[in-house]
């Protein structure tokens, strides 16, 4: 099945593209504004939502961890690894 694209939405297409190149070209001369935002702080402290247990004698093995906060999770419920 082709994919049907009409003439606007190619122009549409190439003027966002264009508008794209042009201020990774200016971000790159310094050329940008700098806009500075606040720091996003945390509202969940894992502290206290789940204090450090301790030490149960289970140890646990990480596979396809990611991030790793299940492993910290794990770890705060006494488990080790």
């Amino acid at each position: 099945m082709p994919y049907e694209i009409s003439d606007k939405k190619r122009e549409w297409y190439r003027h966002v593209a264009e508008r794209s190149r042009m201020r990774k070209v200016a971000a790159m001369n310094g050329d940008l504004a700098c806009v500075v935002r606040p720091e996003n702080k945390p509202k969940l402290y894992p502290e206290v939502l789940m204090p450090l247990l301790p030490k149960n004698g289970f140890r646990a093995l990480s596979l396809f961890s990611g991030g790793g906060g299940l492993d910290l999770g794990f770890e705060r419920a006494g488990f080790d690894f």
